[in-house]
């Protein structure tokens, strides 16, 4: 009976929780036109995937390493100073870069030619909006906050939408696509020169720190565009 107070609220996020997700990505799976089973199935594939990262190319960085005074039979030798390559391993995680893009690519071949422009004008703005927000984090590489790639990403394909006097039917589309890749090459490629100032020895696109940013910018870039549709 002790522990009740605190077994209530971690029941509900265990139970809860995924629950909550589900309905979630069955109702983004529904607006953009999946099956039910075609949504779960691709959703279980982009939490398994999450934990698969993919080494593509390695990153060299120069570090100052200071040699400390040494005594050698009496004769004293001054600090020394030289610089050491070190190396940071650069991957594409499955589950939070490669899985989106390639469904973001399949939705674009959904759409008719000449919403493919305001999708890319809308893309281009949401690169431009994460390169700025993106910030790097120590021990957990670039990360960006949630809230900012998804409304940007409905802003600026209902901006494109009306620049080019297009309809807003495929606005879901346009914003899941613009979102996917918006975050993936403006806060993770764009930003891959400066994790070098990091002390880490990988760094994962679309992994830890932008996983949230890229996936869940979809989710939450649909979900958003609904209330316009």
């Amino acid at each position: 009976m002790f522990f009740l107070p605190l077994a209530l609220p971690l029941l509900l996020i265990f139970f809860v929780i995924p629950f909550l997700m589900a309905y979630l990505v069955l109702s983004v799976g529904s607006i953009l036109g999946f099956s039910p089973f075609m949504t779960l199935l691709i959703y279980m594939l982009i939490l398994i995937g999450s934990a698969v990262n993919i080494p593509i190319f390695k990153l060299e960085k120069k570090e100052t390493v200071a040699m400390p005074e040494r005594d050698v039979f009496g004769f004293k030798f001054p600090d020394q100073l030289f610089r050491e390559s070190k190396y940071i391993t650069v991957s594409l995680n499955l589950g939070g870069a490669i899985i989106p893009t390639l469904l973001s690519f399949y939705l674009l071949l959904t759409i008719p030619i000449e919403e493919i422009y305001a999708t890319m004008v809308a893309t281009l703005i949401v690169v431009f909006v994460s390169k700025k927000g993106a910030r790097l984090v120590e021990g957990a590489g670039i990360s960006m906050p949630m809230i900012i790639p998804p409304l940007t990403a409905v802003l600026a394909s209902m901006f494109s939408l009306i620049l080019f006097n297009l309809p807003f039917i495929n606005l879901a589309k346009i914003s899941f696509f613009s979102g996917v890749l918006g975050v993936l090459i403006g806060a993770d490629i764009l930003n891959l020169n400066k994790i070098k100032k990091l002390r880490v020895s990988m760094i994962s696109i679309g992994g830890a720190g932008t996983f949230d940013g890229i996936f869940l910018t979809g989710v939450f870039s649909v979900i958003f565009s609904a209330l316009f549709i």
